[in-house]
């Protein structure tokens, strides 16, 4: 029951298409993405803490290169349990390990997208603890975009380099995010959200070093 919970926590966080609103934060946010989207090679070294209705913490590094070749690896813990993350995909065949199990499959057609996509709307602890319970990291079928959809995206009013934004899924308000963004690079650095669902908030800080 408390994995069901969980998983379904992270099923309604998931949600977000960037609305069509004509503001330098859309502007901001849309080239962010396409930045890391269009990219041949991204490496991001992370450190996350959730705190609240799910504690966790989890550092690593997440590495794409074009043609969904991955290699990602996080450690820490998540709800009481460690957490030892291993994934691996040649483009063909995707491996994950969660120090419990090994599962091996044939290589989504967009994985590449929807850690990304994930990674800009949701943060990385979703596809975390996905995986931690032995599934593929969601929406790796091209359907991420539509699946996961932001609302009110505006720019922070005491930081010039951070956007604000509320994260929805199928149109039900999830959480509420504050990225903010590399001044040269136009890459995330940093980001604050707070999570609800029924038994209380989340609190997510999650810190990015992106390599290109």
């Amino acid at each position: 029951m408390k994995i069901y919970k969980i998983l379904l926590f992270f099923s309604i966080c998931a949600s977000l298409v960037i609305a069509n609103e004509n503001n330098s934060a859309i502007v901001r946010m849309n080239a962010l993405e396409t930045n890391l989207l269009e990219s041949d090679s991204v490496k991001i070294d992370f450190n996350i803490t959730a705190t609240g209705a799910i504690e966790a913490n989890a550092k690593g590094t997440l590495q794409l290169l074009s043609g969904n070749r991955i290699q990602f690896s996080a450690n820490g813990g998540f709800a009481g349990d460690t957490l030892k993350l291993v994934l691996f995909s040649d483009g063909s065949e995707l491996q994950i390990s969660n120090g419990k199990s090994n599962n091996s499959a044939q290589t989504p057609p967009y994985l590449n997208q929807g850690l990304i996509i994930g990674l800009t709307r949701m943060g990385l602890l979703h596809n975390i603890a996905v995986m931690q319970f032995g599934r593929q990291p969601d929406k790796t079928d091209g359907t991420v975009q539509q699946w996961v959809t932001v609302k009110n995206v505006q720019n922070a009013e005491k930081n010039d380099n951070a956007i604000t934004f509320d994260v929805f899924v199928d149109n039900v308000l999830s959480a509420e995010t504050e990225l903010i963004i590399d001044a040269k690079t136009g890459l995330p650095l940093l980001r604050f959200q707070t999570v609800h669902f029924e038994s209380g908030d989340m609190k997510v800080k999650e810190e990015y070093t992106i390599h290109k």
